[in-house]
């Protein structure tokens, strides 16, 4: 097997095609290999039979998940594993570009928000991660939205963002939120909004300057307002095309996993050393 690439979950379900589809235009727009990974289980007990028959299986729909990047004429390996899927592709991101896979919407029901395989893949993954949701959906045309609050990695998790954007000749939206404290026992006196606002606006001025240098012809805009992070990003995400949040290594932040269950598009999770939103 060759370099992994761009790499993507695929069991044959809806939103694993779903998540096929993203990943192809990923590997296309970054002129990378495609990786598909399937990975079986067979129940425990099987007999040689059942354990013949189903990897039969699995041989299926791995291949069945790397037809469409044959057609196209991309250079594409398919990865078989027994064992878990999660473990696979955590293992399989260390030496790739971009992991990409499918996931369902929160089960109200059961109280299920992200999937194990998805919440164990964005939380431990060592490259950025794309979860895919909404099978049958369009692609959109509208911006790349990206959460920066001031801490951890920014240029990171921009730097991402950025690329996105000027890979799919698309705007780029940076939400900065933040939320008035007026009950902190030491102030004095309580804060002036619209200074609090110039403040928060300055300061991604500074921030955004190098990154309009560096990509002149990408249209970069500012959401800057006061309230919950969270509520702000899924604003900006009803019309975007990507949202991209910054993830401390080895867990999921609450903001990812509000994203995950919540956001109407996409979401990429970008590995920073400390939280970024």
């Amino acid at each position: 097997m060759g370099t992994p690439g761009v790499v993507v979950g695929y069991d044959g379900s809806e939103f694993a095609v779903r998540a096929l589809d993203w990943a192809l235009e990923e590997a296309e727009l970054r002129g990378l290999p495609l990786t598909v990974c399937h990975a079986w289980r067979p129940p425990r007990g099987a007999d040689l039979g059942t354990m013949a028959a189903l990897r039969r299986a699995a041989e299926r729909v791995v291949r069945q998940g790397a037809e469409p990047a044959l057609a196209r004429g991309l250079p594409v390996d398919v990865d078989l594993h027994e064992g878990s899927a999660a473990d696979r592709l955590i293992e399989l991101s260390a030496a790739a570009e971009l992991v990409v896979v499918g996931s369902c919407r929160p089960d109200a029901t059961r109280g299920v928000s992200v999937g194990a395989v998805r919440r164990a893949v964005a939380g431990h993954a060592r490259c950025p991660v794309i979860m895919v949701r909404d099978p049958g959906r369009a692609h959109r045309q509208g911006p790349i939205a990206v959460g920066v609050n001031g801490n951890g990695d920014i240029d990171v998790v921009l730097g991402f963002a950025c690329q996105e954007a000027v890979a799919r000749r698309l705007p780029l939206v940076v939400v900065h939120a933040w939320q008035h404290q007026t009950g902190h026992a030491r102030a004095v006196m309580p804060l002036d909004p619209v200074a609090v606002r110039a403040r928060a606006e300055e300061r991604m001025t500074r921030v955004l300057g190098p990154w309009r240098t560096r990509y002149p012809n990408l249209l970069i805009e500012v959401s800057a307002a006061e309230g919950p992070a969270r509520q702000e990003l899924l604003e900006a995400a009803l019309d975007a095309t990507l949202v991209v949040v910054g993830a401390p290594e080895a867990r999921c932040g609450s903001m990812t996993v509000f994203m995950l269950d919540h956001a109407p598009c996409p979401v990429a999770i970008v590995r920073t050393q400390e939280v970024a939103l």
